[in-house]
């Protein structure tokens, strides 16, 4: 009993589309702990799965960002230099640099 079947024509392939690099910072590992090359910032996370990274400000110990992602996301924060200003944002805070009108940009408001 013969089987009626169609066959479709081979698809053609479509390139994807340019994903942007991001840039990343440079890191190395010290103490068990991962941190830039510069030694400013530190990246550390609970040896559990699914746990996220938390970006640290290594001299004032500040948590700029305590749910970052992943190691690659944290990397990528602090190469774009968002990590920098919201430590700004996060210091000014603390001073009471915006106590008179709050901050949408500011991590700790």
């Amino acid at each position: 009993m013969p089987t009626a079947f169609t066959m479709a024509a081979p698809s053609t392939p479509r390139p994807l589309p340019a994903r942007p690099k991001s840039p990343l910072a440079a890191i190395v590992k010290e103490n068990g702990r991962t941190v830039t090359r510069d030694g400013i910032w530190a990246m550390d996370h609970q040896d559990l799965p699914g746990t996220p990274w938390a970006v640290i400000h290594r001299p004032t110990g500040i948590v700029v960002d305590p749910c970052a992602g992943t190691l690659a996301d944290c990397r990528a924060y602090v190469a774009s230099g968002e990590a920098q200003a919201d430590l700004d944002r996060i210091q000014a805070h603390e001073r009471g640099g915006h106590e008179s009108e709050r901050d949408k940009a500011c991590p700790r408001c």
